[in-house]
């Protein structure tokens, strides 16, 4: 019993000596590196006003739903849709660095063959190429790659046959469905994330309710044919592949009115899609009530 209380006096007085020297510790501040990681949006975009004064440099005649992303050498990647009788996907690269100087001017994009072109969007990866998805308003969803670097940037339409690394692949499409609303964003090892609204449902189960689709790509330079997913044009030029990560997929189970699809990339490539949603709302109704007692 001696001994028990002998240790017990022992390990209060160390813990009283502890407790007295603990606010003398240094305490090293933890600092939070800065990253050089850079996380590519299609929404970092530039204003209307901003779009629409690059685009007086250009010879355009009915630009619509135009588009445009500065990458960190200052130069501007425009798109938009010459709006006319039969509309086409175009693409520019204007210098801002100094004087806004034309790099490359208005360039047919798409292989276009139809009268209804929608919504498109792009975003520019780490080696300065354009990736771009659109509409074949309420049919498919369409994208391209484009690599301004192939082109020799003298102002005049840029060689497209060049420039272009993957040609017109077909995201979605399907024989029932309305589709519409692309979005685009690439993650930091330039991985291709889509989304976009679509009708489809296979299993019948969401009564025509529109729904947002997700999908993932990645372009591989060496690669050969592609590979999953829908395409058009056949083999890519240069054995240039896109190969599907993850198929076309419903984020959205549920019922309702889904639209304006936007999707960024996060910390750790995490991805984030925001959307308009009816679900859960509720329906409120007010009128007027005889209080009078008759």
């Amino acid at each position: 019993e001696s001994n028990r209380k002998s240790r017990l006096s022992i390990a209060m007085i160390l813990l009283m000596l502890l407790s007295v020297a603990v606010p003398t510790i240094s305490q090293v501040p933890q600092i939070l590196e800065d990253t050089n990681e850079r996380y590519h949006t299609s929404n970092g975009t530039l204003d209307e006003a901003s779009t629409s004064t690059l685009l007086s440099n250009l010879n355009t005649s009915n630009p619509i739903e135009v588009i445009g992303v500065m990458d960190d050498l200052q130069q501007v990647h425009l798109v938009w849709i010459e709006n006319g009788t039969n509309p086409q996907l175009y693409y520019a690269l204007i210098s801002t660095s100094s004087i806004d100087t034309v790099l490359i001017a208005s360039t047919a994009v798409g292989q276009n063959s139809t009268t209804a072109l929608s919504s498109p969007s792009l975003v520019v990866d780490s080696n300065y190429r354009t990736h771009i998805v659109w509409a074949i308003t309420d049919t498919e969803i369409l994208y391209t790659l484009l690599d301004s670097s192939l082109d020799d940037q003298d102002g005049s339409s840029g060689d497209i046959a060049s420039m272009t690394l993957v040609s017109t692949y077909t995201i979605a499409i399907q024989s029932t469905g309305v589709r519409n609303e692309p979005d685009i964003a690439i993650d930091s090892f330039d991985g291709i994330h889509v989304v976009w609204v679509d009708t489809y449902d296979p299993q019948s189960t969401f009564f025509g309710a529109s729904l947002i689709y997700y999908a993932m790509f990645a372009f591989d330079q060496s690669g050969g044919n592609q590979s999953g997913g829908n395409q058009s044009g056949g083999n890519q030029s240069g054995g240039n592949s896109l190969s599907t990560l993850i198929n076309n997929t419903i984020i959205t189970p549920a019922i309702g009115y889904k639209g304006s699809p936007a999707i960024s990339i996060g910390m750790n490539n995490t991805v984030i899609v925001v959307w308009e949603d009816t679900r859960g709302s509720l329906i409120e109704y007010v009128g007027l009530v005889d209080s009078s007692g008759s």
